[in-house]
């Protein structure tokens, strides 16, 4: 987990959500801004996802810990099955 800039209002981390969230105070942040793989769209390793909604759970409930209350979290994605089947996540 790298914090590339930290004030008394915000944090920026940069890093893999999977090893950062054990890491991170729970009910501390209000928005987490997340850009995962987009699975077996690209040709790179990093994009090879065999079971896109198990892959996406694995990092959003977590999530939840971490979120605050009135807390977002925003995800950049694709449009099309992938991306809906963040939304079959719901509630998380």
């Amino acid at each position: 987990m790298n914090i590339v800039y930290e004030d008394e209002l915000n944090t920026i981390i940069h890093g893999d959500i999977l090893e950062a969230l054990p890491q991170l105070e729970e009910r501390k942040f209000d928005l987490i801004v997340a850009d995962p793989p987009y699975g077996n769209v690209l040709s790179n390793q990093w994009d090879q996802i065999s079971n896109y909604p198990k892959f996406s759970r694995s990092w959003l409930t977590p999530c939840k810990r971490v979120l605050s209350l009135k807390g977002s979290i925003y995800v950049w994605c694709s449009i099309g099955k992938k991306s809906s089947s963040l939304l079959d996540i719901q509630p998380i």
